[in-house]
């Protein structure tokens, strides 16, 4: 087993305890990976009715940069900035595994931005800049009604962050 595999599904059985009931509707794995991969495709496409159809009214993200959980219209709205600021991008999702009611994705995501340091000529030169994410997604009823994320943005944090593409959305 790869060690990412094993992280993933260690995250998988931590989760267990945290979810806390089931629904009776339970839907199968690979139906639940389904739901979570046209919910990503209809957020990277600004397909927001899609995407509600995936998410659910009440709808909870846990992540690093949130002080609380996000619910479902903060996270609409985020995206949609994000969606705007980072037009050149790319999503690439490296592994996909579901357990019961839970589905755990690792992607990445490649943008184009200027450095913010340049010497003249280089002025229009674009650099490649990826971040990873793993996100833990609990599904219910046929929709996502939870998302925990972590990820490493360290380049966001460094010598990009923001001044390209508007930066963070803001809180």
């Amino acid at each position: 087993m790869k060690k990412v595999e094993m992280v993933m599904m260690i995250g998988l059985a931590a989760l267990g305890a945290v979810a806390g009931t089931r629904s009776e509707e339970m839907t199968s794995e690979e139906e639940n990976k389904t739901i979570v991969m046209m919910a990503i495709e209809a957020s990277d496409k600004g397909n927001w009715e899609e995407w509600k159809k995936r998410i659910a009214d009440r709808f909870v993200l846990y992540g690093p940069r949130n002080r609380k959980p996000v619910d479902r219209a903060i996270c609409k709205a985020n995206l949609v900035k994000q969606n705007e600021a980072l037009k050149d991008r790319k999503r690439t999702i490296h592994d996909i595994i579901a357990k019961d009611n839970k589905v755990i994705v690792r992607m990445e995501l490649t943008v184009m931005v200027k450095p913010r340091a340049y010497t003249v000529g280089e002025r229009d030169k674009m650099n490649a800049m990826a971040f990873t994410e793993i996100s833990i997604y609990r599904i219910e009823g046929e929709q996502i009604v939870e998302q925990w994320v972590e990820c490493d943005a360290t380049g966001f944090r460094g010598d990009y962050r923001g001044r390209h593409y508007g930066g963070w959305p803001k809180r």
